[in-house]
This record gives C-alpha cells, structure tokens and sequence, in this order.
C-alpha cells in the first residue's frame, strides 16, 4: 500500500470518529439543555450571540424542548431565534405560514389568530407597517366569529399603534383607552403579559395629541406599576424615552438630550435598531434646535449608519438627508452633497410606496422636478471640478439621460395605467363584454348542433351566469357540460360561436367582471389579500387571478384596490 493512499485512509477514518462524537456531544448537548427553562434559554441565546455557533446550539435546544412540550408559541419563538441569529427571515416566516395553513381550515380560540399577532409584532418591529396591519385585521375578523376578548385587545393595541404611525393619533388614542381598560378590569399589569407595553403606549398617544398633563398622569402611574416588577427595566428606561419626549415637545432640549442618552443602553440591549435610529435622530434634532452643530451632525452620521446596516423608510430619513445635503452643500463638498441627494430621493419613493400617496410625500422643501434640477446642477459642478477628459463629460451626461428617461417612462407609465383605472372605474358596461347572440339565431352548418340544443345550452349559461355559479373553482368544461345536460363538445362550440371566445376566457371574463364591481362597492373585500380575493372569486391561487385581471383590465388588481382606497369613488 502506497504511503499516499495510507495517509488517506488514516484521515478517512480520523474524520467518522469526529464527526460520530460531535453527534453525540450535539444530541447530549440538546438533550441536556432541553432541561433548561425558556427564560433561562432565551438569557443563554443573547450572552452568547458574539458567538453563532453556540447561539444556534441554544436556538435549536429552544425549539426542540418546544416541540417535546408541544408548546406552540413557543416554537415560534425558537424558531424566530433561528432566523435572527442566522440572519434569514424566511426560517420564522415560512413557519409561521405553515402553521397558519395548519390551523386556519378549523380556526378556534387561539389558532390562528396568536400566529397572525406574533407576526404582526415581527412586521411591526421591522417597520413593514402594511403587512403588519393586514395580520391585526386578521385577527379582528377572526374574533368576531371565534370570541377571544384577549386576542381581540392585543388586536386592537397593534391597530392604534399602526394608526399612531400613520398619525391618526385621535383615533389611535381612542383604542389605547379601550385597551387600557380592558387591562385595568382584568388586572392583567405583569411582565409576562402582552398587554405589559399599554402603560407606555398610553403617555406616548397623549403626548402625540399635545396633553402633556395626561401624558405625565399616565407616566407616573406606569413608574409605580414597573417598580413593583422584578424584570421591568426595559419599561423602566422606556419611561426615560416618555420624560424626553415631554421635554422635547415643550422645548426643554438639554433635558431631553439626558433622557434620550438613558433610553439608548435598553434599545441596543433589545437590538431595536429602527427605535435606536429615530432616538438619534431626535438627539440630533435638540442638538441642531441648540444651535450645537457639531454635535447635531454626530448624530445624524449615526442615523445613516444604523440605515445602512438595518434599511428600513421612515420619515425621520428624509429630514436626516435633508440636513446632510445642506450641510455638505455648504462645506462646497459636491460630492457628498450628491451622496446624500440620491439616498433623499430613494428614501422619498420608499416613503411614496408605503404611503401609497406621492402628494403627502413630497411636500416639503423638494418636488421630484426640483430634486432632478439640483442633481443636475450638482453633477455639472463635479463636471466643470473635474474636466478630465470630454469621457468623463459624456459619461455623467448620460447618467443624466438614462435617468430622464426613466423619470419620463415611469411618469407615462403612471398616466397610462391612471386612465385605465379611470376607463374601469366610470364605465357601466361589461369589460371586454361578451355579445350573446338571439337564441332564435339559426344555427351555422358548420358546428352541426341541432338549434333546440343549442338554445337549451345558452338558457342554461344565462341560469349559469345569474347565479354566479362561475366563482366555484371547481368549474371545468366536463363540470360545466354536465350541469346544462350536454356534451363537452357541444358545450366548447357554443361557447366559441355564440360567446365569441374559448371556455376558459368565457369563465375567467365573468370571474373578472364581478370582481371589478364588487371591489367598487364593497370595501371590506379591499382590505382582503390578492390571494384572499382570489379564493373568493374561484381561482386557485393569486398568480393566475392577477394575470387574468391585468388580461381583461390591462391594470394589476393591487392598483386597482390601491386607486380606488386612494379616490375614496363612492360608487
């Protein structure tokens, strides 16, 4: 045996035996740790997260005692640990679908509307305020059908939170009372409640409406509640956050500098990151309102820094990049000024879809024609320092072009798909109507139906079409021939020559024709899912009703909903 091919070998087998101990010490370990508490896990998870490696061990011991206690929530939460630690959202998310479609054929008190909550808090903490709030609604409809006076308050919670976002902040108020209440009845203020955070929430809602009286009322009643918990210093510093807010709103700026600078330990401990960046920006803004410039911008190089790691929109970007355009714009450093420019202008569009109105986000100081205007300036000044070579020139004058271009493309985009919706919204006949012909018609040779046949089969269409027997998703041809006493092929030329089109046109026309009306007129149906629309209107997934949507309309459903949301038509 050649020395190579022993030296092979030895390692081969130097190889198993490590990897049949390091499955042992992975199951012992597991084993061993599945004795543990959840508390106890959670604590080992975050001290060790420098270390992933050893992070996952403690995630995958946190899921499996889950799975042993068939404890549900629990492995939710194992499995979010995974997907935090393994930076993959999909790990939590794809559970909490599967778990979803598990239990929402036969939904009870719990399941699965505690999913949809758990999620909702998960959108809501990464600052996706649209999915967060489909998920709450979820639960509302839910509890309506299924009683759970609990699930329905946490619902109801999340919901003035996401109006306090969109700054309806009367309306978010009147909630955070009810919720409140609810909670003092059942005295439900403990650490281990999901209705702990109410008691910051509710100083919070008053301050936004200018109560500043109310809102210290309601703080000192949270700071005699938390200080009767053992593990409420996280509530306990986000009081700090409450006392500088007050003091912001009323001008006291040094005071709420000190305070802001307590809350900022607690938020890098929790990894609230989208929290962290708007307590700098705040920071920054006092600085910048005490004519502290330098320590102004400190603080808004932090807020791009926390972007650039965790990107998320927020209005508190814009005035950010506002500030560093301007100040770069100053210092005559053009190509920061530029830097920051593009990242204001990114941050406007993400603002314009998540608010789904471009008028409400561009409002201030910039328009989008004023913005390109000032790109263009500024890049002609980087022409006229630079002049390097007439490449050069060229090069940044078609940057300029390409983005004209795709200005002009997306504006005539918008206009086009604009009058669309418009052309569906106000017209009162059929999309794309289907001509039935007389059924005294005499019958062309060339099928060689018999008429009575023929007009037995178009009574039974019109019986077909009244009752709207096309939204079950189980129509097919052989269905259909069945249901009017015919055949497949007599059925499939009737249709062609006297609805002018195929059968599976004939049935996704009328699915598309009810759904355009109905949306005009019901606005519960509005807040539903592409997919949840979909199902109601008898197709078997999103994709094929969106094609089918944009076939017979030329626009998307989601714009559709989107416009009509936007106009309010009252129809």
């Amino acid at each position: 045996m050649s020395f190579f091919l022993k030296k092979t070998l030895i390692f081969s087998l130097l190889f198993i035996i490590n990897l049949t101990i390091n499955s042992q010490n992975t199951a012992f370990s597991l084993d061993s740790l599945s004795q543990k508490g959840y508390n106890e896990l959670s604590d080992l998870f975050y001290e060790s997260k420098p270390d992933t490696l050893k992070a996952i061990t403690y995630a995958n011991a946190y899921f499996s005692k889950a799975i042993k206690e068939k404890d549900t929530m629990e492995m939710v939460n194992g499995k979010y640990y995974l997907a935090d630690i393994k930076n993959d959202e999909n790990i939590y998310l794809n559970y909490c679908d599967s778990l979803i479609k598990l239990t929402e054929t036969k939904p009870n008190k719990n399941f699965p509307s505690c999913i949809y909550i758990d999620r909702s808090k998960y959108y809501l903490h990464k600052n996706v305020i649209n999915k967060s709030l489909t998920d709450v609604l979820k639960v509302i409809e839910i509890t309506k059908k299924i009683k759970n006076d609990s699930l329905l308050n946490i619902s109801k919670m999340f919901l003035a939170l996401l109006k306090s976002r969109q700054k309806k902040h009367k309306k978010s108020n009147i909630l955070y009372k009810q919720v409140y209440n609810y909670v003092l009845k059942n005295q439900y203020f403990n650490p281990k409640s999901d209705f702990y955070s109410i008691i910051v929430n509710m100083p919070f809602s008053y301050i936004h409406l200018k109560k500043y009286d109310s809102a210290y009322i309601y703080c000192n009643k949270a700071k005699s509640i938390y200080k009767k918990s053992m593990d409420s210093s996280f509530y306990l510093g986000n009081l700090n956050k409450i006392y500088a807010t007050i003091n912001f709103k009323q001008k006291n700026f040094n005071k709420a500098i000190s305070y802001y600078n307590k809350v900022t330990p607690f938020l890098i401990d929790d990894e609230n990151y989208y929290a962290l960046r708007n307590n700098f920006y705040l920071i920054a803004k006092c600085y910048d309102s005490l004519k502290n410039h330098n320590s102004a911008l400190k603080h808004y190089l932090k807020v791009d820094s926390l972007h650039q790691l965790h990107k998320s929109p927020s209005e508190n970007l814009q005035f950010t990049f506002k500030y560093l355009t301007k100040h770069y714009k100053l210092k005559s450093n053009f190509k920061k000024q530029l830097y920051y420019l593009d990242k204001l202008l990114k941050i406007k569009n993400a603002l314009n879809e998540q608010h789904k109105s471009l008028d409400k986000t561009f409002t201030e100081e910039y328009d989008i024609p004023n913005l390109l205007a000032e790109k263009k300036a500024i890049i002609y000044t980087l022409e006229k320092q630079i002049q390097k070579s007439k490449r050069n020139k060229l090069i940044y004058l078609s940057l300029l072009f390409i983005t004209t271009l795709l200005i002009l493309y997306q504006l005539k985009k918008r206009n086009i798909y604009k009058k669309r919706f418009l052309d569906l919204v106000n017209q009162r006949e059929s999309i794309k109507h289907i001509t039935i012909q007389n059924t005294k018609n005499t019958v062309t040779n060339k099928h060689n139906i018999p008429n009575n046949i023929v007009t037995s089969i178009l009574k039974e269409l019109d019986i077909f079409e009244k009752e709207k027997a096309f939204l079950n998703s189980d129509n097919s041809l052989q269905a259909l021939a069945n249901k009017v006493n015919t055949n497949t092929n007599y059925l499939s030329k009737v249709i062609n020559h006297h609805k002018n089109t195929t059968f599976s046109n004939y049935i996704n026309n009328l699915r598309i024709n009810y759904t355009v009306k109905r949306l005009k007129t019901d606005s519960l149906l509005r807040k539903y899912t592409i997919k949840a629309i979909a199902n109601e209107v008898g197709f078997k997934n999103a994709e094929s009703f969106s094609k089918a949507f944009y076939k017979f309309t030329e626009i998307k459903p989601s714009y559709f909903i989107k416009e009509l949301e936007k106009t309010e038509i009252n129809i």
